[in-house]
């Protein structure tokens, strides 16, 4: 197994990456980050946290960029979460091709080539969490480029696990369900949002820290022998 080194978080200036980030300096892990706005926010999380911690900018949609980020990582890289999404409720009769590729770009492609960073660079016992969401498995209504380009991200994360595997790097998926982020309060309507916190068992949204537990727990020894599958955390959604 790799000694503990630096993970990289994709996407962890709010909600769900941000809570990995925390929780992961908080437990002695070196971290750098990314964003695509919100710069001062981002700036502000590193003083808050020490020096343990650094961001960089990225757009994961731009390769350059994103290979950008995993060189400013630097060596001693033994984890990646890729926590990088974006969805519209768009009805699949009035997609348009530019919505289709930004969304292929962002949710899909953007792991494909995260993935193989992660081969080059990761050392044996090495991990890589792929975030995707239930909607992948559940495939809600006026979703389809989201829901396409989660089920893909999956898809290649269970691919690399295979080839991966044979470099000791683990690849797994976690699956949220609705998770209480400034990003689904600034797309999603109330009614809809009260909708979503009463459909799973325990009755709530998700709160990020919920999923950064699972994420933490996935990246370090003692999920040593889980790869290549999917694990859920909806709080029973179904």
């Amino acid at each position: 197994m790799a000694q503990t080194g630096t993970v990289l978080v994709l996407g962890g200036s709010s909600g769900i990456g941000e809570a990995t980030v925390r929780r992961l300096v908080a437990g002695g892990t070196p971290v750098v980050f990314t964003h695509r706005t919100g710069a001062d926010r981002a700036g502000r999380i590193c003083a808050e946290l020490g020096p343990d911690v650094r961001t960089v900018h990225c757009d994961v949609r731009d390769p350059e960029s994103l290979a950008a980020a995993f060189a400013a990582a630097g060596e001693g890289l033994t984890g990646v979460v890729h926590c990088v999404g974006a969805w519209t409720y768009t009805r699949l009769a009035e997609l348009t091709l530019d919505e289709l590729d930004d969304a292929w770009a962002m949710n899909g492609r953007s792991v494909v080539l995260a993935l193989q960073h992660a081969g080059r660079l990761l050392p044996e016992g090495g991990a890589v969490v792929v975030v995707s969401s239930v909607a992948a498995e559940l495939a809600p209504p006026r979703q389809a480029s989201y829901v396409m380009t989660k089920a893909a991200a999956e898809a290649a994360a269970r691919v690399a696990a295979k080839e991966l595997g044979r470099q000791g790097i683990r690849v797994v998926v976690v699956r949220p369900g609705a998770t209480d982020t400034p990003q689904l309060r600034g797309s999603t309507s109330e009614k809809a949002i009260e909708a979503m916190a009463g459909a799973p068992a325990l009755r709530r949204l998700g709160a990020p820290d919920d999923l950064a537990g699972v994420i933490t727990f996935l990246l370090g020894p003692d999920a040593r022998w889980v790869t290549g599958t999917v694990v859920e955390a909806t709080g029973g959604l179904r």
